[in-house]
């Protein structure tokens, strides 16, 4: 008795081996783009924040007004796949050296500012990883 073995379907079920681990790695290359991007906008972010406090202006801008500069730069360029960025988003934590805000604030002085950001996979969560932490601070001397 002759046993006949079919090769049918042998290529369907190899393209669907590999075209798993290639969209993985694919998905995987996008959500790590958005990670560094996302992490370049929340260093602007605090940059931006950080620049608005320190310019010359009489009265000088609170700390109230650098925290919500630092919050619509994220609202306004975060990927956050059209979740609400606020929820991830940390309040801005605004430093004036080892003073703190309610000093007199005096030319020279470091203004210091640090915003959080809790980035969430979009794809390659389903594989275990958690969310990432992203911080940056940004430290520039008061004009």
């Amino acid at each position: 008795m002759k046993v006949i073995f079919s090769e049918n379907g042998a290529t369907s079920v190899e393209f669907a081996v590999i075209a798993v681990l290639l969209l993985t790695l694919i998905f995987g290359v996008i959500d790590f783009g958005l990670l560094f991007y996302n992490r370049q906008v929340l260093t602007n972010a605090a940059r931006e924040g950080a620049r608005r406090g320190v310019i010359i202006k009489i009265p000088r801008v609170t700390v109230t007004e650098i925290q919500n500069r630092v919050l619509y730069y994220c609202q306004d360029n975060l990927v956050t796949g059209g979740s609400n960025p606020g929820t991830a988003l940390k309040q801005p934590i605004v430093s004036y050296g080892d003073m703190n805000a309610n000093s007199v604030i005096d030319r020279g002085d470091i203004l210091a500012v640090e915003a959080e950001y809790t980035y969430d996979f979009f794809v390659i969560s389903y594989l275990g990883i958690g969310p990432k932490l992203l911080k940056a601070e940004v430290k520039m001397i008061m004009e």
